[in-house]
């Protein structure tokens, strides 16, 4: 299996991962391949003619070797898969992507989302060209029995002051972070006791694959204290469900702010992740893990409340930026200028940042949005376009957020308006009937949360409702 990507690291490390997981198949990545005497372009488009199914990444730009090693793939009729990272291109990427009507390509937001639609769309391939590749019944139940998700969940509990030692032991390598670990599983052991800390645990089937602990700071503020998903199971979805889990019980406490320091040597490892969930960078402290290592400080904001489309340009300006400590200029109405020390995302860079930001609550999204480019080429600012609406097309220009990407930032508050739905069965012979499972050849993998047998609650109507 053959696997050509931009240079984006995790992406590739992810996607080679998924890949492997299924059992059946290999994926071959030129980092990880041996020294040859060969031209390197030969052995890329060797391996092209090789493989049974083409996957590729697209990312801000694209080069000579992917564009070439894709078109080979077109004209030997490869099998091909086409994953896009929601990130800015550049002009030749955003043209070479509009023109790809030859397959179905899938949008992806992190490494960790992209390992999921990676899995998913590989395995259906597999299972649906069982006969070309030649597989035998046992290799078809063995990839089946790996895709099913009944006999392997996740759990996110949390846990009593009691099973802290017990659990935290089964991390090895949390132990190992802590010098003092009976002293500090003790210390943690009183406040959970106290209820000033909260800790979760995820499980994977029987085995224990994700700890977090939750501490109270001041009032509706809390901590995350620790955040560690073992090695071996990262870009299994693990770490998001885990942070779910922490966002959901904050959103029950009544929690308005919510946030983690980061060692800056796992801040790659954990932005994607925590920006995912609407955390944002509110600052960076020097020397706290050591010389040359800083702490980042990431923060969410949780909302308890509804967001009306009226209230969309106001709510952006106050509590995406001005509580954040931005600088805002009035373009019009319904746009500014937004000028901080980091991104409008949270992301860290050279500062000051300037960017344009334009709102839309009305349901010309498309136009809002065209008109919102044009402003932000005009003033050479990037851009970020929020909408109540999804805009209908991949952005080809600056960085766009619509109400579901407001929702899942500012859990638990809603949007009022338009938006997409769920069917929530009452019974659960109607669930397995409509949601099928992953060993079926049908593969479900909604946007924003898989639907599964496992995570699906079920109830009777009531006269109340």
């Amino acid at each position: 299996m053959n696997l050509e990507i931009d240079d984006l690291r995790k992406e590739r490390e992810a996607c080679g991962n998924a890949i492997n997981s299924l059992g059946l198949t290999r994926a071959w990545m030129f980092e990880h391949s041996p020294a040859s005497a060969d031209p390197a372009d030969e052995t890329y488009l060797d391996k092209v003619d090789q493989c049974d199914l083409f996957v590729s990444i697209l990312g801000a730009d694209l080069t000579d070797p992917v564009e070439n090693e894709y078109a080979r793939a077109f004209s030997k009729g490869k099998r091909r898969l086409l994953f896009v990272k929601e990130v800015e291109r550049s002009e030749r990427a955003s043209g070479w992507l509009a023109e790809r009507h030859d397959v179905k390509w899938r949008t992806f937001a992190s490494a960790d989302e992209l390992a999921q639609h990676v899995r998913a769309a590989v395995a259906d391939e597999v299972i649906k060209a069982h006969r070309r590749l030649n597989l035998t019944p046992a290799d078809f139940e063995h990839i089946a029995t790996q895709l099913r998700s009944e006999p392997v969940s996740f759990m996110v509990r949390t846990i009593a002051a009691s099973e802290l030692k017990e659990v935290t032991e089964t991390f090895p390598e949390l132990v190992a972070r802590y010098p003092a670990f009976d002293e500090w599983v003790a210390k943690k052991a009183v406040q959970i006791s106290n209820g000033d800390a909260v800790a979760y645990v995820a499980a994977y089937g029987a085995e224990n694959a994700g700890f977090a602990l939750v501490s109270n700071k001041e009032a509706a503020v809390k901590k995350i204290s620790t955040l560690f998903i073992k090695p071996r199971f990262q870009s299994h979805g693990i770490g998001p469900r885990l942070l779910y889990g922490v966002v959901e019980g904050a959103a029950r406490d009544g929690v308005e702010k919510l946030y983690i320091t980061v060692d800056d040597g796992l801040r790659t490892i954990l932005e994607p992740l925590l920006s995912k969930y609407g955390f944002y960078v509110e600052g960076v402290s020097a020397r706290r893990y050591g010389a040359g290592r800083a702490e980042w400080v990431w923060a969410k904001r949780l909302i308890h409340g509804r967001l009306r489309p009226t209230q969309l340009h106001r709510f952006v300006q106050r509590i995406m930026f001005e509580e954040r400590g931005f600088g805002l200029e009035r373009v019009d109405a319904r746009s500014f200028v937004a000028r901080g020390r980091y991104d409008v995302l949270g992301s860290p860079g050279n500062s000051p940042h300037e960017t344009l930001v334009a709102t839309c609550a009305s349901t010309d999204t498309l136009g809002a949005y065209q008109r919102a480019c044009k402003r932000a080429q005009a003033l050479t600012l990037p851009l970020l376009f929020v909408s109540i609406d999804p805009l209908p097309l991949a952005p080809a220009f600056g960085q766009c957020l619509d109400a579901l990407d407001l929702e899942e930032r500012f859990f638990p508050m809603y949007t009022v308006g338009r938006s997409e739905g769920l069917i929530v069965p009452i019974k659960e012979r109607f669930a397995q009937r409509l949601i099928p499972l992953s060993n079926q050849l049908q593969m479900i993998l909604p946007t924003r949360v898989p639907l599964r047998t496992d995570n699906v609650y079920y109830r009777y109507p009531s006269p109340l409702q």
